[in-house]
Order: structure tokens, then sequence, then C-alpha cells
């Protein structure tokens, strides 16, 4: 009986977490497209339902990738490896952020910044270190997170091949997808048509 407890208590936690995984992962993918930054049939949007269809679709199919790539032990070692070392880059971009903001209000502030952030990146640092002591003296998870980096490493071609948008293409605005925030955000804009990240 505590077992199937435990069990089901897990697969609630996957749901719950995978659920969250579809609404932001693909608005990502979108927002990237939308800025020249990835595959520009990303940036398309279902003309029904004005989801971003073709960036839910690959995040299916990548998933499905990576759970026939190895266990889930494997991936954890792996893919999460590369995963924190995004979500501390993430955290670190506040800084320099904030400082070409020069002081002006901001809609939403961080609960006990700076400490809150240096906190957050200083973990990630070690979580990403850990896994790579780990991988010195394992060779099991030296080879997890060799494969990770070389997934990694394989969109650096991917970015730079004549399959991403040109950067003089504009999608036409039939195809984009308005409520949606891109990279060039639309969340804090210093002036008239322009914006934070252009």
């Amino acid at each position: 009986m505590g077992g199937e407890f435990v069990a089901a208590t897990i697969l609630i936690s996957v749901f719950s977490s995978t659920n969250s995984v579809i609404l932001t992962a693909p608005r990502v993918f979108y927002a990237m497209a939308k800025d020249n930054l990835f595959f520009k049939k990303l940036a398309e949007v279902h003309p029904r339902f004005q989801t971003p269809a073709a960036s839910v679709i690959s995040l299916g199919v990548l998933a499905a990738i990576l759970t026939q790539a190895g266990k889930f032990s494997e991936l954890v070692e792996g893919v999460i490896f590369v995963g924190w070392i995004f979500y501390g880059l993430a955290g670190a971009a506040i800084f320099p952020l904030r400082r070409k903001l020069g002081g002006k209000t901001l809609p939403y502030q961080v609960p006990g910044y700076p400490w809150t952030p240096i906190l957050f990146v200083l973990s990630a640092i070690a979580i990403v270190g850990n896994a790579i002591y780990r991988a010195t003296i394992d060779p099991a998870q030296f080879r997890h997170v060799l494969a990770a980096l070389a997934f990694l490493a394989a969109g650096i071609p991917a970015y730079y091949s004549g399959v991403l948008a040109p950067a003089n293409e504009i999608v036409p605005s039939s195809r984009r997808m308005e409520p949606l925030t891109s990279f060039r955000c639309r969340i804090l804009k210093q002036g008239p048509g322009t914006s934070l990240f252009a």
C-alpha cells in the first residue's frame, strides 16, 4: 500500500511537471523562431487554436527521442546536467539586464535581490560542478555527461546552417502569435517602438 501511494505521488508530480513544460517550452521555441534564432517553422501559429502547434509537436518529438535514448537515471545525469547550465545562465542574466535598465522601475521585483539570484546561480554552479566531478571518478557518469554535451553541441551547426530563418525575413502577421512574448520583449519597453532587447 505504501509503495502504491509513493508511485501515485510520483505520477502526480510528473504530470504536473509535464503540464508546466508543455505550456512554457514551446513558447520559448516560438519566441526564438520569431526572432530568427531557431527553425522558422516553429514561429507558425495554429490558425484555429492560436497556439504554437509546431513547437508543441517538436517538443513532443524531442521528448520521445530522449525517452528512447536511455534510462531515466541516464537522462537525469546527462540532460538535466545541461539544463542546469542554462538555468544558471538565465539566473545570471538578471544582473546585466538590471544594469541596462539604469534604475528604471520594474513591473516585478525579485524578492531578496541581489541575494536570491546569487544563491540560485551558486546552486546551479554547484550542481553542474558536482556532475563534472562525478564524471571524473565514474566512467558511466562520464559517458552520460559526454553524451549530453555532444547533444548540446549538435545545435551549433544547426544554428549556423541555412535551415534557420534568414535575418531579413519577417514572419507574416497571419502566422504570428502576438499574445505570446518574444525575446524582443514586449514586457519592458524603453519607449514607443523600442524594446529592452532590441
